[in-house]
């Protein structure tokens, strides 16, 4: 018997052009820095961070005594559903586990909602200055985002409910708002979202700094998510409960878009210690009082201290973090200047409709914030 052998030939093509293969939002979406050390080069060590919008007491020790005995769990993968996590959302936030869905951190959240439902020439409405993210998501997915300017920072349902008609798909909304801190009034909240729904969008109202308020609940969204279909609330355990390491998040909506959103996310992007982690933190409600009253307590401080110098004209603020008007340098200078004295401090030319006359600073604890004001009164 005669074999026949056969000879596969490979060609290569003339050109590999990766171009040509990648999401047409993935060309030409790109990140942007963000607060903290790793966005800067030649950091120096024991820099004293006013540029991430974290609890400056960090976790509680009751969370780091759960990592430690939880060390184990680095083995093992999470539990996918986090289901001891969600019983923890559902007394914290009081709403039932269906309208829950967690990821890791916010973050993930913001990119997973935009994945879902937005397509290439969907209308996005984002009011600007905010929180990057929700324009970097949108990007990536080519939407055609309409940007809505604030007023001297201050949120206007009128300017929003313009912007939004009948072929919006989703609006952002941070509440209080990043890079101001401020709270957006309730009723202009809630005017924007009937118009919305009357339009048949989806709202993504991102609270992340709302544990941070006083009576957060007569300003929190969160229970009313049944009231509101196309409502969609964002939080965070990386603020106020000092996780920002451990990246946990979870967004409250109702049941139907929960129901999408945990179907499609990623699996196990929580890990295992974060899971056990965030339970405690939730639970730790006499930790988030005492959080609560160094925030007040070292944010009127901040404010009345800056406010003092002519230099620089402080923005009232609800939460940790609050905006400062360089009246005669720049923010990429006062930048550097403090960070020659252990200082970083947030430059907030890189927000969508801001130049180099703002810095934010987050709230730290007493001592640290003594040694920003007199830096301040130097420079």
């Amino acid at each position: 018997m005669s074999v026949v052998q056969t000879y596969f030939v490979l060609t290569k093509p003339r050109q590999f052009d990766i171009d040509l293969l990648v999401k047409e939002g993935f060309q030409t979406a790109s990140p942007r820095a963000h607060g903290g050390i790793y966005y800067h080069k030649n950091i120096k060590d024991n820099i004293i961070d006013f540029s991430t919008n974290v609890n400056p007491l960090g976790p509680s020790s009751k969370v780091i005594s759960t990592i430690r005995k939880n060390l184990k769990l680095i083995s093992s993968y999470p539990d996918p559903d986090a289901k001891e996590l969600k019983e923890a959302i559902v007394e914290y936030a009081d709403v039932d586990s269906e309208h829950i869905v967690v990821g890791n951190g916010a973050n993930e959240l913001i990119h997973l909602f935009a994945d879902a439902f937005v397509k290439k020439g969907d209308k996005a409405v984002i009011p600007i200055p905010t929180f990057f993210e929700y324009e970097f998501a949108c990007d990536k997915n080519s939407a055609s985002i309409t940007y809505v300017e604030l007023n001297d920072f201050m949120f206007s349902s009128d300017s929003m409910i313009d912007a939004i008609d009948n072929g919006t798909k989703v609006v952002f909304i941070c509440n209080p708002n990043n890079p101001s801190g401020m709270l957006a009034n309730r009723d202009d909240i809630e005017r924007v979202l009937e118009h919305a729904y009357n339009n048949n969008s989806l709202v993504m109202l991102d609270e992340c700094f709302m544990d941070f308020v006083d009576d957060s609940e007569k300003h929190s969204f969160a229970k009313h998510i049944n009231r509101y279909e196309n409502l969609v609330v964002l939080r965070t355990l990386t603020k106020v409960f000092g996780l920002a390491g451990l990246r946990v998040g979870y967004c409250l909506a109702g049941k139907k878009i929960a129901k999408i959103l945990n179907r499609v996310k990623v699996p196990w992007s929580i890990n295992a210690l974060a899971q056990k982690a965030a339970v405690v933190a939730l639970n730790d409600i006499a930790y988030l009082n005492r959080t609560k009253s160094l925030i007040r307590r070292e944010r009127k401080y901040l404010y009345n201290n800056i406010a003092k110098m002519h230099q620089y004209r402080p923005y009232r603020t609800d939460t940790n973090f609050f905006l400062i008007k360089l009246v005669k340098s720049d923010s990429l200078s006062v930048q550097e200047r403090l960070l020659k004295k252990r200082m970083l401090v947030r430059d907030c030319s890189t927000f969508t409709g801001m130049s180099t006359d703002f810095i934010r600073v987050a709230v730290q604890k007493h001592d640290a914030n003594k040694l920003l004001i007199n830096a301040l009164k130097e420079i």
